[in-house]
């Protein structure tokens, strides 16, 4: 029973914390005229958020559940993520960013040898030098054997007594087997410099697993709220509990029970607080210790000058904006330097080298205006999980896809970016921090869906100013945001989607935001009807580049469209198009399946295409006549092969080289077999099997080189 009533359990909680934030909002004017209420009016609400609160927490745990694990029961420890930033920080400095798995295979297989009830045998590992790519053992196996050599004797049998006890607590194969497949550990190494000193302190033993290791967050976060309730009110601080976690992706699943993983939180609650009681220099070292660790709320760092470097032009005055940069760049150098000291700077440059290609990495639940305009349906509906091919080809094609309107997306990342710093130009510094360093962060990265933990922070923000009724709209706005991205997710379950709509979301949330910023306090003087001509020439410039970007990469290309990446110069001397009538004819099909499937794909470069294959069986073959091609060239295929196996190929009799065919499912692929300079001046007769289930046949070119 309460499964079936929890997502609407967790809706009535956050709707009743964001309706007793908004009684509180307008509370000065309702409870003015009224006595009693006037008296205990703050006092009330305190109390009914504080219960919101604690139900905040409830559902952010799961209902109180945190994590099963078995026969040790529901504790608050993330297996799966302590080991990535528990162990990947305890032991960077021996195994760096790329050597991760290497190290860890290797172990594992070795404590397997010694007590074999924990033996395991890994056939397949993600390439953290390359976050799309995958290994085999073959592939592996000699990094694996020299693993240890990074390692003193002392610190590998370090490394092998915790994994044997995360081994005991976590006997399952396949669980191992599959962290093997995620990315690895991916905040910077200022970041490690913090954690490090506490993993190398705080052992992993049946002390600690449980509870301590998973309880720093909880820690923090509560310190954090705290800051928040100091310098913002007690409401808008236990209002964050609310939120917490109760964002669109389910937070505590992702993150929940890690060790130190909401340590940028931390940092931000403390800079928002800051900010908040003007305390600029803390403001200043709160936002760099914050940027170190994860390295992108360098964005919100640049929203907090945003109204300060303002104020500079307008008056002159600088000590704020000096106190604040200041204090920053210190805690960021400092601590960069003390990454330096203590890992040197090969993990800065493998971290340099794994960032970049997570920019162009195109996860189920990343976030941001990338993931807008290279959305089309084609994507949606898709499981890319961890496949050593599909998802591959998948994110070759959305990155190809990405590229195709550069200067466009460009234009429109600019533009919305100069409109989101212009409205905060004149907003609270905390304001500014939060509403300027949310938009940039989706406008010019992909954030993993998991950080939107920190959405609690920015609601608490916008509901702390009630002095006018924009400030209670733009508060509005964000409880409209939240309320539809839940009941969204009740409604759409496939992830691709999901994070299309949120992204939309999230963008247009904050479009809407600085635009009431503007309307209410703009950077330049305005009559109210020129405000809002002003936000309605940015909305209309932004929705056209848009729109172009859009129907540039939503184009449909008809059967005979053979992308260039393919051609590669080539000259197309004949197509084979099946489905029509009259081609099958001219081409001299034979083919023995009357099944005719039509399909609006993707293909491996990104264009959307439309085009009707036939059905070639296991077993039977397929026939056709191509055009002379006596200088020899290639074949090309169109396919959306379900199965894995061969495309055999005889060409007048004479056996070609296999085409491999790999499950795309619905990618489209183009199979290219090398044709000989041999075939004779007359027409091409082509005989193919497939030792797979069955293909699909689409388009055939023959294409000369």
């Amino acid at each position: 029973m309460l499964e079936a009533i929890k997502p609407h359990l967790l809706l009535t909680i956050v709707v009743a914390g964001m309706l007793v934030g908004l009684s509180w909002s307008f509370g000065p004017r309702w409870a003015k005229p009224r006595g009693w209420l006037s008296k205990h009016w703050e006092r009330l609400h305190r109390l009914l958020m504080a219960v919101c609160a604690c139900l905040g927490v409830w559902t952010f745990t799961f209902f109180g559940d945190f994590h099963d694990h078995g026969v040790y029961g529901h504790i608050n420890f993330h297996s799966h993520d302590c080991y990535h930033y528990y162990f990947g920080s305890k032991y960077l400095k021996e195994w760096g960013y790329d050597g991760m798995y290497f190290a860890t295979v290797a172990a594992l297989e070795e404590i397997g040898r010694d007590e074999p009830r924990k033996a395991i045998r890994f056939e397949r590992i993600r390439d953290l030098r390359g976050s799309a790519h995958f290994l085999r053992r073959d592939d592996f196996l000699p990094m694996v054997e020299a693993a240890h050599t990074h390692f003193s004797p002392e610190r590998w049998a370090s490394l092998k007594r915790d994994l044997s006890f995360l081994r005991e607590k976590e006997g399952n194969n396949s669980w191992w087997q599959g962290v093997m497949l995620d990315s690895g550990f991916n905040p910077p190494p200022s970041y490690a410099v913090i954690s490090s000193a506490l993993s190398n302190r705080v052992p992993l033993n049946d002390a600690t697993w449980k509870w301590v290791l998973g309880g720093f967050d909880f820690a923090l976060l509560g310190i954090g709220v705290g800051a928040m309730a100091y310098a913002l009110g007690p409401v808008p601080a236990l209002f964050t509990l609310v939120i917490l976690g109760n964002t669109p992706f389910r937070t505590y699943n992702w993150t929940g029970g890690s060790f130190l993983r909401q340590l940028w939180v931390f940092f931000l609650m403390l800079g928002v607080a800051a900010l908040a009681r003007r305390r600029w220099g803390w403001a200043g070292a709160a936002l760099g210790a914050c940027t170190a660790a994860v390295f992108f709320p360098v964005f919100f760092l640049f929203g907090a000058t945003v109204p300060l470097g303002y104020r500079w032009y307008r008056t002159g005055s600088r000590a704020e904006l000096i106190r604040l940069v200041g204090a920053a760049a210190a805690v960021l150098v400092g601590l960069i330097a003390l990454s330096l000291l203590r890992f040197g700077v090969t993990p800065w440059l493998e971290w340099r080298e794994r960032i970049g290609v997570h920019s162009v990495t195109f996860f189920d639940n990343h976030l941001g205006i990338k993931k807008i305009v290279t959305f089309a349906p084609e994507v949606a509906r898709q499981a890319f999980g961890a496949s050593d091919f599909v998802y591959p080809e998948w994110n070759r094609a959305l990155v190809a896809r990405l590229h195709r309107m550069p200067i466009s997306d460009m234009l429109l990342t600019a533009v919305i970016s100069i409109w989101t710093v212009a409205g905060a130009l004149r907003a609270r510094p905390a304001e500014a921090c939060v509403v300027v360093g949310s938009g940039l962060l989706v406008f010019w990265t992909m954030p993993a869906s998991y950080y939107t933990i920190y959405v609690g922070v920015f609601a608490a923000v916008m509901l702390s100013n009630r002095n006018s009724p924009w400030a209670r709209a733009r508060f509005l706005v964000v409880c409209v945001a939240l309320v539809a991205s839940i009941v969204m997710l009740r409604y759409e379950h496939d992830l691709i989607t999901e994070s299309f709509l949120l992204s939309c979301g999230w963008v247009a949330a904050i479009l809407i935001i600085s635009s009431l910023y503007w309307i209410e306090r703009p950077a330049i003087a305005q009559e109210p009807r020129r405000r809002e001509r002003t936000v309605g020439a940015a909305t209309l410039v932004a929705a056209a580049l848009l729109l172009v970007g859009t129907m540039v990469r939503n184009h449909h290309y008809d059967a005979a469209f053979l992308p260039k990446q393919v051609l590669r110069g080539g000259h197309v001397a004949d197509v084979f198009d099946v489905g029509p009538g009259e081609k099958e004819a001219a081409h001299r099909l034979v083919i023995g399946e009357t099944l005719r499937q039509p399909r609006s794909l993707m293909d491996t470069f990104g264009y959307l295409v439309q085009d009707e294959c036939g059905i070639l069986r296991n077993g039977k073959t397929i026939a056709y006549d191509l055009a002379p091609a006596p200088h020899g060239g290639r074949l090309v295929v169109r396919t959306d092969s379900f199965y894995r196996g061969e495309l055999t190929t005889k060409v007048n009799g004479q056996p070609l080289p296999n085409a491999h065919l790999e499950p795309q499912q619905t990618l489209f692929q183009y199979l290219q077999i090398p044709l000989p300079s041999d075939l004779g001046d007359g027409p091409l007769h082509v005989e193919q099997e497939t030792t797979a289930q069955d293909v699909g046949v689409f388009t055939v070119w023959l294409v000369e080189d």
